[in-house]
């Protein structure tokens, strides 16, 4: 998501980035 790269599950909802 927007945010994934730390949260999983991000504002998108695409999970984290890691």
């Amino acid at each position: 998501g927007l945010i994934g790269i730390f949260f999983y599950g991000s504002y998108s909802g695409l999970g984290s980035s890691l």
